[in-house]
């Protein structure tokens, strides 16, 4: 069904009117089926003759906060888990799920998996442990917690700007010229969106500890301008990508980047800024990594191509770069960012070992497991690397396990 006698069929707001009760009252009938109604649109339409049928069989018996005053303008609806404002219907995505309840849920939270209002659902705290004990029993397959993925964000930037360090010459990708490089901190701006986070926290300002504690989806942008006047400037643009509402609300994430999220990002990173003219390299990391879907978009029968863009795709779980691998161009530029060759990766833990440390003369082995964002077999091997390199001892303490000591402190 596509379109609706406007007649013979009411919308909600209508039918609550007719009936005399408030939307929610009508909204509860409908999603509960025991009023009959279609959706088209996004708006739920019922038939005149069925609200009739409700009132000739005695069935409209709202309690006193559902009634609807002839007097009285209609309620707004609102979201009973996040209390957005909804301008009508077509903003609902369902019902709270606790039996009696009605709270309706909107249908950005709905797709977000959250399915019941603030009053019936889990303390952040509770959705956190659960979440763990789900990944330890493997019904979960993923869980990146905040903290984690903002550590993995810091590391994976910081990673990408040491690994660019190492070149002083790139080509520019249309006009061929050669771009010296002498200084890739002098190209070089830096940013986030912790002007998302602070709207999603509701805060006027932010502390170190929070900005610490979320990924906020910092960015790097290098920008490289040719000789010539003429030619277009070439940018490389390396972000990191995360759910951070979710991040916010839960703590945690545990469902990959999907089509629709790459969809959003090639707009904001690719289309929009593609009408400067300007050629750019986009890498787009994820902590939760990308649905299988991305993968086929990128390379599959049609791939993602666009005349002044090329894209790659970064799994900071796996640590993989994804890209098309047909492209001739996409192929040359993807040592730029591919991942680190074993020696490299370990040289890059150990680095951020000696930050983790800082004025501190030992690290527990556990600790430094437990608060880098690397398997603890890498971790491991840092510090055998660190130990055999001679300025460090790593040893075993009573209560305390291995660890790794400075040998100047001894």
């Amino acid at each position: 069904m596509t379109s609706l006698p406007t007649s013979e069929y009411m919308k909600i707001a209508e039918a609550a009117r007719f009936l005399g009760v408030t939307q929610r009252w009508v909204y509860r009938r409908v999603l509960s089926g025991e009023l009959p109604a279609s959706k088209v649109g996004g708006l739920y339409f019922i038939q005149r003759k069925d609200l009739q049928a409700l009132l000739d069989g005695g069935r409209v018996a709202p309690s006193p906060e559902d009634k609807l005053e002839s007097a009285s303008p209609l309620p707004r609806l609102k979201c009973g888990f996040c209390y957005r404002l909804l301008a009508d219907e077509s903003e609902v995505g369902g019902m709270c799920s606790s039996a009696g309840c009605g709270e309706l849920i909107c249908d950005k939270c709905w797709q977000l998996h959250i399915h019941t209002c603030v009053r019936h659902s889990p303390t952040r705290a509770e959705r956190l442990q659960s979440a763990r004990e789900g990944k330890q029993s493997g019904v979960v397959s993923l869980l990146v917690e905040a903290p984690e993925a903002r550590l993995s964000e810091i590391n994976f930037l910081n990673r990408i700007h040491a690994r660019l360090g190492g070149y002083s010459t790139l080509i520019h990708p249309l006009s061929g010229e050669a771009l010296d490089i002498p200084s890739w901190d002098a190209v070089l701006e830096t940013g986030d969106e912790r002007a998302e986070l602070m709207h999603l926290l509701g805060k006027v300002a932010l502390d170190a500890d929070t900005t610490s504690q979320i990924p906020l989806n910092a960015w790097h942008h290098y920008t490289l301008k040719p000789k010539a006047r003429k030619a277009s400037t070439l940018e490389l643009y390396v972000q990191v990508a995360a759910n951070m509402e979710k991040m916010v609300r839960d703590g945690f994430d545990t469902l990959p980047l999907t089509l629709a999220d790459l969809n959003a990002w090639i707009e904001k990173l690719i289309e929009q800024p593609a009408r400067s003219g300007n050629f750019r390299l986009v890498l787009l990391a994820s902590a939760t990594g990308w649905e299988p879907r991305v993968l086929e978009a990128l390379s599959g029968a049609v791939p993602f191509s666009h005349r002044l863009a090329l894209l790659y795709l970064f799994d900071l779980g796996s640590n993989t770069l994804l890209f098309n691998n047909a492209d001739a161009a996409a192929r040359r530029y993807a040592e730029l960012f591919r991942p680190m060759l074993p020696d490299e990766e370990t040289a890059q833990v150990i680095h951020v070992i000696i930050d983790l440390m800082g004025a501190h003369d030992s690290l527990r082995l556990e600790d430094a497991c437990s608060s880098l964002p690397y398997p603890a077999e890498k971790v491991n091997q840092a510090f055998n690397a660190m130990a055999a390199g001679g300025d460090y001892i790593l040893t075993e303490i009573k209560g305390l396990g291995t660890t790794l000591v400075r040998r100047q402190a001894l």
